[in-house]
């Protein structure tokens, strides 16, 4: 009829087949849709887990509860490397506990003992769901790093193995380097030490760790000038470190440099007024200079904060007379 309106049907195409392949792959999208949709809310949550463990562990200090988010974050996203890493750092503060609680009951040994198996598998699980991530292999290499420090058969060869992985994924990062270092003064291989120091700064100069640790080893081979000038260099990158300032002010007070001692030993003190090792250093300086006044008063503070070291009031006694009481051969070595 003319003026009327047809009625349009839409049908498929005559080719059927096409018809279903579209279907299909319209099917396909959106599935992918909902699927990356649900991984990306996941991810978030999960990440969202991971860092409210953090915000529990630095308000509180209370492992349970931050390990417990953290097993929720990997209940949510098992893949999470970074839940993992976190897993590993509250492993490590859960054996720490342990030990230092002296308990040796049976029960504690075995808790002791699934800790640490369930903290090295999150370690080996981290590196295997991104082995190209150089934090997931600090983590681990960091906790074979620990275990070695108690004398753990392997340790060492499994931290030095993680440490090497971590250069390959990152070969401008300093830090495997200067891990590497310590395992080496670990076992007082200081020639080693020495020369993954070296490295590790070649890649930042003002990396303070690697700058405090090459200052004792000079040190303690007699280069005391080299060892002060990596001390003042850590005082100057971290200026607020109190044992930065110990460590110069001993290399000085080593050195005969007795001026110099007071003024890093005295920054020292300041910032940290209970630092019974700086006092009593500080005291020594102040005796070698025959300001006995100021080594008086320094020694007192010593005394007040270890009232059970019978040796200080006898030394307290001879500087009374005007005598100095620090014999020359305490001078012969850099104890930190």
């Amino acid at each position: 009829m003319t003026g009327s309106v047809r009625e349009r049907v839409w049908a498929p195409s005559l080719d059927p087949w096409k018809y279903y392949v579209s279907v299909g792959v319209l099917t396909v999208f959106a599935l992918l849709i909902l699927f990356g949709g649900l991984q990306f809310a996941r991810t978030l949550v999960s990440g969202m887990l991971v860092n409210r463990s953090v915000t529990i562990y630095n308000s509180t200090q209370n492992i349970e509860n931050a390990s417990r988010s953290v097993n929720t974050a990997l209940k949510v996203l098992p893949a999470n490397d970074r839940a993992h890493r976190a897993a590993i750092e509250l492993g490590l503060l859960q054996l720490k506990q342990l030990i230092v609680s002296g308990d040796e009951s049976s029960e504690a040994r075995t808790q002791l003992q699934n800790i640490l198996t369930s903290t090295i598998q999150h370690g080996l699980t981290a590196v295997s769901i991104e082995s190209t991530n150089y934090q997931n292999w600090l983590s681990l290499a960091r906790l074979y790093g620990e275990l070695a420090g108690v004398g753990v058969e392997g340790a060492e060869e499994r931290a030095r193995s993680a440490y090497e992985e971590a250069r390959k994924s990152s070969t401008t990062n300093p830090y495997p380097l200067l891990a590497l270092a310590q395992l080496d003064l670990l076992k007082k291989d200081e020639s080693s030490a020495r020369a993954n120091l070296l490295s590790a700064l070649e890649l930042k100069p003002n990396l303070a760790m690697a700058l405090f640790l090459l200052s004792q080893i000079d040190a303690r081979a007699g280069n005391l000038a080299e060892a002060a000038k990596s001390a003042e260099e850590v005082v100057r990158v971290v200026p607020e470190d109190p044992l930065g300032w110990y460590n110069l002010g001993t290399i000085y007070y080593v050195s005969g440099k007795y001026e110099n001692s007071t003024a890093a030993l005295g920054r020292a003190v300041g910032l940290k007024n209970d630092y019974a090792n700086a006092l009593f250093l500080l005291s020594a300086s102040y005796a070698a200079l025959e300001r006995f006044d100021d080594a008086r008063t320094a020694l007192r503070e010593v005394i007040a904060l270890n009232p059970s070291v019978t040796s200080l009031p006898e030394m307290l006694a001879r500087l009374e007379k005007g005598e100095n009481p620090f014999a020359p051969s305490d001078n012969n070595a850099v104890d930190q």
